[in-house]
């Protein structure tokens, strides 16, 4: 929807040359994305939506999948807000990424395979995050003899 409003005092038009007009803006719309609105007038887009409006939407869909499953949001490259950030090196993330998050999920995991009724009686069954915490990354979890 467009909406044309006059601006210049001396420019007039009757009923019929403003009928003219909006049935040749709306024509030329169709045709292209362009039109020529004439002197004296102004042609206003209504409900045009700003783009950062699904940037925002995006970030706070990030957000929301991170409050759910426990995950730093800065892991997710999402933030409440740009005044929020704070300096972090990768490897001060999986430290953050073990403590709050990784915790949550491998610990009741090892708790459950170390019952009787999984392992056999007095062997546990344990995540090696070690690797995790480690200045120089590998690029998977590298394997190890026992």
């Amino acid at each position: 929807m467009v909406k044309i409003t006059q601006t210049e005092a001396n420019t007039d038009l009757t009923e019929d040359e403003v009928d003219d007009m909006v049935l040749d803006f709306d024509t030329a719309r169709q045709d292209s994305a362009t039109a020529f609105v004439p002197y004296g007038y102004d042609a206003e887009a209504m409900g045009v939506v700003a783009p950062d409006l699904y940037i925002e939407g995006r970030n706070a869909d990030r957000l929301d999948w991170a409050n759910n499953i426990g995950l730093p949001a800065a892991l997710l490259e999402g933030s409440m807000a740009t005044a929020t950030l704070t300096y972090s090196t990768q490897e001060g993330r999986r430290n953050e990424f073990v403590d709050y998050s990784l915790a949550a999920w491998a610990l009741p995991m090892e708790d459950r395979l170390s019952q009787d009724d999984v392992t056999p009686p007095g062997h546990y069954i344990r995540f090696d995050l070690q690797w995790l915490l480690s200045t120089t990354q590998h690029g998977t979890n590298p394997g190890t003899e026992d």
